[in-house]
């Protein structure tokens, strides 16, 4: 995977989907936005993704909703990880 500047990758396939899970991802939003930067959730569950629409943080965790999937591989001995694609338009209004 390509580094984007102003993107913190999240990978949340293994995140529980409740509330407290919930509390983490906005805090963390929060925090990259105070620093210049977005959050980008990869593989996020339905669950999850319900959990986030309910909550009303749609918009706040937009990456959550799904999009075109692809495969990255990380470094050896890691597991691959299904991203979210963002577009460079995307990536450079925010």
């Amino acid at each position: 995977m390509t580094p984007r500047p102003g993107i913190v990758f999240c990978d949340a396939g293994d995140l529980t989907p409740d509330l407290a899970t919930l509390d983490a991802l906005a805090r963390m939003q929060i925090a990259a936005t105070r620093l210049g930067l977005r959050l980008q959730l990869c593989d996020c569950s339905p669950e999850l993704r319900a959990v986030i629409s309910f909550a009303g943080l749609d918009e706040v965790l937009a990456d959550a909703r799904p999009a075109p999937r692809r495969t990255v591989t990380r470094p050896t001995g890691s597991k691959p990880c299904t991203c979210a694609a963002v577009s460079a338009a995307s990536a450079s209004t925010e």
